[in-house]
Order: structure tokens, then sequence, then C-alpha cells
């Protein structure tokens, strides 16, 4: 699976560090999926970060335009973030800008 996010469908894509410990806000408008269809979309963490323990969170997100509340998870030794749909299907492959993604997590590094 391939997530197209060019600069500009960074909305918001921002981080804090504080000792090993780093909140990472994202919202990723006007993208596109392709490829073989996949359960999980990948954020790279900031900085070549790792992270040390696993988190989950949540994220809102449109699947070619339906709304919806997933699950944000990083595994710890992973370098991004798994986002996932709430029925943990795939998504939906896209050409219309219409893959959007948002959320924050506070995430332990190494």
């Amino acid at each position: 699976m391939t997530w197209g996010v060019a600069a500009g469908d960074q909305a918001v894509l921002e981080y804090r560090r504080i000792d090993d410990t780093v909140d990472y806000a994202w919202g990723v408008e006007t993208s596109d999926v392709g490829g073989t269809p996949a359960t999980e979309l990948r954020l790279s963490l900031p900085e070549g970060m790792v992270a040390a323990t696993r988190r989950y969170g949540t994220h809102f997100y449109a699947d070619a335009g339906t709304a919806g509340v997933g699950l944000a998870l990083v595994l710890a030794g992973d370098p991004f973030l798994r986002l996932y749909k709430s029925d943990l299907s795939n998504w939906t492959s896209t050409t219309s800008d219409n893959t959007r993604t948002g959320g924050s997590i506070r995430v332990r590094v190494r």
C-alpha cells in the first residue's frame, strides 16, 4: 500500500520532546491511498526517533470521505505510528484527495 502525502497535505505535523517523551500531533488532509489494500497507514515518528514502549491512542479519519475514529498504535522498536480504521478493515484506494487523519499521541522514545 502507498499513501501519497504531499507537503501541502500536512495541515499539522508537530512534536515536543521532553527527556524521553514525545508529544506528537498530526493532521493530514487531501491525501490519497493506492497499491495493494492494507489495514494500516504509517506515519513516521519525527527526526528518526524510535518508540521505547507500546502506546495506544485514537485518531479521527476520513476514508474515501467516510468519517470515523480509529486506533493509533506505536509498537516498541518502531520508527512509525500505525493508523487503523475503527473496524480494522483495509483503507480504500483513492485518487480524489479524500483520505484524512488527525490526532495526537504521547510516546516514550529511545
